[in-house]
Protein backbone atom coordinates (compact mmCIF):
# COMPACT_ATOMS: atom_id res chain seq x y z
CA UNK A 1 0.00 0.00 0.00
CA UNK A 2 1.38 3.42 -0.96
CA UNK A 3 -0.19 6.63 0.38
CA UNK A 4 0.96 9.96 -1.08
CA UNK A 5 1.21 12.57 1.66
CA UNK A 6 2.66 15.37 -0.48
CA UNK A 7 3.61 15.76 -4.13
CA UNK A 8 2.77 13.51 -7.06
CA UNK A 9 4.34 10.77 -9.12
CA UNK A 10 3.51 8.23 -11.77
CA UNK A 11 3.73 4.53 -10.96
CA UNK A 12 3.89 2.21 -13.96
CA UNK A 13 2.16 -1.13 -13.33
CA UNK A 14 2.02 -4.42 -15.25
CA UNK A 15 1.42 -8.05 -14.23
CA UNK A 16 4.71 -9.79 -13.46
CA UNK A 17 3.84 -12.71 -15.73
CA UNK A 18 3.46 -10.27 -18.67
CA UNK A 19 6.87 -8.59 -18.35
CA UNK A 20 8.94 -8.97 -21.50
CA UNK A 21 12.35 -8.66 -19.86
CA UNK A 22 13.33 -9.56 -16.31
CA UNK A 23 16.72 -8.03 -15.57
CA UNK A 24 17.08 -9.59 -12.10
CA UNK A 25 14.80 -12.41 -10.92
CA UNK A 26 12.90 -12.12 -7.65
CA UNK A 27 15.13 -12.17 -4.57
CA UNK A 28 13.52 -12.89 -1.23
CA UNK A 29 16.14 -10.86 0.65
CA UNK A 30 15.19 -7.64 -1.17
CA UNK A 31 11.58 -8.72 -1.77
CA UNK A 32 11.91 -7.47 -5.35
CA UNK A 33 12.63 -8.33 -8.94
CA UNK A 34 13.93 -5.94 -11.55
CA UNK A 35 12.33 -5.78 -14.97
CA UNK A 36 12.61 -3.48 -17.97
CA UNK A 37 9.87 -0.86 -18.28
CA UNK A 38 7.62 -2.06 -21.11
CA UNK A 39 5.87 0.53 -23.28
CA UNK A 40 2.47 -1.02 -22.51
CA UNK A 41 2.66 -0.59 -18.72
CA UNK A 42 -0.32 1.16 -17.16
CA UNK A 43 0.52 4.61 -15.74
CA UNK A 44 -1.08 5.39 -12.38
CA UNK A 45 -0.97 9.03 -11.26
CA UNK A 46 -0.63 9.20 -7.49
CA UNK A 47 -1.34 12.65 -5.99
CA UNK A 48 -1.42 13.91 -2.40
CA UNK A 49 -4.28 12.28 -0.49
CA UNK A 50 -4.46 9.27 -2.82
CA UNK A 51 -3.37 5.69 -2.24
CA UNK A 52 -2.71 2.62 -4.38
CA UNK A 53 -2.79 -1.04 -3.40
CA UNK A 54 -0.41 -3.33 -5.28
CA UNK A 55 -0.36 -7.11 -4.98
CA UNK A 56 2.62 -9.49 -5.29
CA UNK A 57 1.70 -10.21 -8.92
CA UNK A 58 1.82 -6.48 -9.80
CA UNK A 59 5.20 -5.37 -11.11
CA UNK A 60 5.53 -1.64 -10.53
CA UNK A 61 7.96 1.18 -11.20
CA UNK A 62 7.28 3.96 -8.68
CA UNK A 63 8.83 7.42 -8.35
CA UNK A 64 8.46 8.40 -12.01
CA UNK A 65 8.08 12.12 -12.39
CA UNK A 66 4.95 13.72 -13.77
CA UNK A 67 6.71 16.72 -15.35
CA UNK A 68 9.66 18.24 -13.50
CA UNK A 69 11.66 16.55 -10.77
CA UNK A 70 10.02 17.23 -7.39
CA UNK A 71 10.10 16.04 -3.82
CA UNK A 72 7.38 13.70 -2.61
CA UNK A 73 6.44 12.35 0.78
CA UNK A 74 4.67 9.01 0.87
CA UNK A 75 3.98 6.24 3.32
CA UNK A 76 4.58 2.67 2.17
CA UNK A 77 3.32 -0.32 4.11
CA UNK A 78 3.52 -4.02 3.34
CA UNK A 79 0.86 -6.43 4.45
CA UNK A 80 1.87 -10.05 4.86
CA UNK A 81 -0.38 -12.33 2.80
CA UNK A 82 -0.75 -16.05 3.11
CA UNK A 83 -0.08 -17.50 -0.39
CA UNK A 84 -3.18 -19.70 0.05
CA UNK A 85 -5.35 -16.57 0.29
CA UNK A 86 -4.19 -15.38 -3.15
CA UNK A 87 -5.74 -18.38 -4.88
CA UNK A 88 -9.24 -18.11 -3.42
Amino acid sequence: VMYMVDGEEIIYVKPVNSLRTIVRPYEEASDALLGALDEDCTPVLLKAGMFVILFPQDAHAPACRVSEAASVKKIIGKIRLDPEDLHQ
